[in-house]
C-alpha cells in the first residue's frame, strides 16, 4: 500500500482528499509524518477526510503508531497513521428525534444479534 506523506506545509484539504480517495478505493489508507508540524497537518487532514466520507455514510477510525524509517542514511522516527473505513449502519442527523433514533439503533442491534424484544 502506498503511504501518503505529509509535511508541515502540506495543505490539509488536499491531503484529506487523498486520504478519502484511497479509503474509498482500498478501504484503508496509511499516512506518515515526521515532526510536530507535519503530524499536526496529518491529524487535521484525517479529521477533514472523516467529514468527506461521513457525507457518504462512511465512518473512519485511525490508529497512530511510531515507525522507524531511514532518510539519507539516518534513522528517523515517523508517526504512521492507519486509517480504516467502517461502514455506518445507522446515520443520525444532529436535529433528529433522539427517542426515534434510539429505537432505530435498538432495531438494528436486534437484527444483528437476533435478540427478541420483550413482550409488553
Amino acid at each position: 500500500m502506498n503511504v501518503i506523506k505529509v509535511a508541515s506545509r502540506s495543505r490539509t484539504a488536499l491531503v484529506a482528499g487523498a486520504i478519502a480517495g484511497v479509503c474509498r478505493e482500498n478501504g484503508s489508507a496509511e499516512v506518515q509524518a515526521i515532526g510536530a508540524g507535519a503530524v499536526n497537518q496529518a491529524i487535521k487532514a484525517v479529521i477533514i477526510a472523516k467529514g468527506y466520507l461521513r457525507e457518504e455514510g462512511k465512518n473512519i477510525v485511525f490508529v497512530p503508531s511510531f515507525v522507524g524509517i531511514e532518510i539519507e542514511g539516518q534513522e528517523r522516527t515517523a508517526v504512521r497513521i492507519t486509517v480504516e473505513v467502517q461502514e455506518s449502519k445507522i446515520h443520525i442527523e444532529k436535529d433528529s428525534d433522539i427517542q426515534n433514533s434510539a429505537g432505530m439503533a435498538f432495531n438494528q442491534t436486534e437484527k444483528e444479534l437476533d435478540i427478541a424484544a420483550p413482550n409488553p
